[in-house]
């Protein structure tokens, strides 16, 4: 039996199967145990969500059309005395504070740039509230509005003066929302107001501890399997392959330092030479060749592997004895 494995384990495909399994499954186990058995991974809780919401409704003069009121998208310059604006704001946060800011600015363009000229605050509102929600109030007089845009515009005294106006919030509850309105008179005849609501959900995180894999030829395999199947087969493989390539060594056919390149392997070589000399190194073998110029012939005798140099009727002779197995 030890014999048997002994000639299969020396076998040149055997020792390339048993490497080749050594590496593979070697650098699976390195890659198993480098992997950490466990990872931290960030899992959604729930989702908090804040809205604001500008209401707004014209309280019209002279007109026989709308009535006194009007809700709309749009309303005509000519007719609007005043808008009720109110803002509404809703979280599932419960406490915080906020701040609504109307602000014109007055600016015109020079060469590719903007630059604000002026800016007019309006409106301040700051305030608290509780229960995740508050609503403000505020009537906008566009008349008194205009007349100011108008005087500011004169005593500024820029051509191509422009303005907007807008309505700015700011709500602090742990984190901050800002929502800005824009409010247009276009010149069309037409006043609108551009985002009017705003949504912001935020996702409240919590880490979560799994277990690790790898993912191999397309199989996904938990960290502790995979060190320990691929671990085993390293750990028998190793000690076959460390024998195999002994015998490989062990194996392998001497060479002579100098010589080899030119030594011709030849096992059935007769001779006929009247003279055979016996050299009794390879440094006499190196000295032979160079005065004859001649090739070298290799032919195993029983345990010598001989080399053989044959000039004319002459043969010169270096044994080599053959390591036993």
């Amino acid at each position: 039996m030890k014999d048997r494995l002994k000639i299969l384990m020396s076998k040149k495909y055997v020792f390339a199967l048993t490497l080749a399994g050594v590496i593979v499954f070697g650098a699976l186990t390195a890659l198993a145990w480098t992997t950490p058995k466990q990872v931290v991974v960030k899992e959604i809780v729930r989702t908090e969500k804040r809205e604001g919401l500008l209401t707004h409704e014209a309280h019209l003069i002279n007109n026989t059309i709308y009535g006194e009121y009007l809700v709309s998208d749009y309303y005509p310059s000519s007719l609007v005395k005043e808008i009720n604006l109110t803002y509404h704001y809703d979280s599932t946060e419960l406490e915080g504070k906020y701040k609504i800011v109307g602000i014109v600015e007055y600016k015109t363009k020079v060469k590719s740039g903007e630059v604000v000229l002026w800016r007019d605050e309006f409106l301040k509102r700051v305030g608290i509230f509780s229960n995740g929600k508050f609503e403000e109030s505020y009537t906008l007089n566009v008349s008194n509005l205009n007349e100011r845009i108008s005087s500011i515009s004169k005593e500024l005294g820029v051509k191509r003066l422009e303005t907007s106006v807008t309505f700015n919030i700011f709500v602090e509850n742990g984190k901050r929302f800002n929502h800005t309105v824009k409010m247009v008179e276009d010149p069309t005849g037409l006043i609108y107001f551009e985002n009017v609501r705003n949504v912001d959900k935020v996702p409240i995180y919590r880490d979560k501890i799994v277990k690790n894999s790898l993912k191999i030829v397309g199989y996904q395999i938990d960290t502790n399997t995979a060190r320990l199947v691929f671990s085993v087969p390293l750990l028998i493989l190793l000690p076959f392959t460390v024998y195999s390539t002994a015998l490989q060594v062990r194996n392998r056919k001497p060479k002579l330092k100098g010589v080899d390149r030119y030594v011709v392997n030849c096992d059935k070589l007769r001779m006929n030479a009247d003279k055979i000399v016996i050299l009794e190194s390879k440094d006499d073998l190196k000295k032979v060749l160079e005065m004859t110029d001649k090739p070298i012939i290799k032919r195993r005798n029983c345990e010598f592997d001989e080399y053989i140099i044959l000039d004319e009727s002459t043969a010169y002779i270096y044994r080599n004895k053959v390591k036993s197995q």
